[in-house]
């Protein structure tokens, strides 16, 4: 906070040993950020999701009877449970 305080170069936020408080300038910042924050948020909360779908290309090596009569059926549920 102190670097963008300077970077600012006015006072965000009042210090002393026990307490924090915003200035009107803090207040005002935050007001302004609060919606670009709150997109943020929202935005990691789909990555989170995402992070826990499966992604990317599976390759199986199989011969012709064991693709279409073990591979094959499997694939199909495996899609089916896998798509949101």
């Amino acid at each position: 906070m102190r670097a963008l305080e300077g970077r600012l170069g006015i006072r965000l936020l009042d210090r002393t040993t026990r307490s924090l408080s915003p200035t009107s300038a803090g207040e005002q910042l935050l007001l302004r950020l609060r919606p670009a924050l709150a997109s943020v948020e929202d935005m990691l909360a789909e990555l989170d999701q995402a992070r826990d779908r499966p992604m990317g290309r599976v390759r199986i090596n199989a011969h012709r009877p064991a693709a279409v009569h073990v591979v094959l059926p499997r694939r199909r549920r495996w899609r089916s449970a896998t798509r949101r």
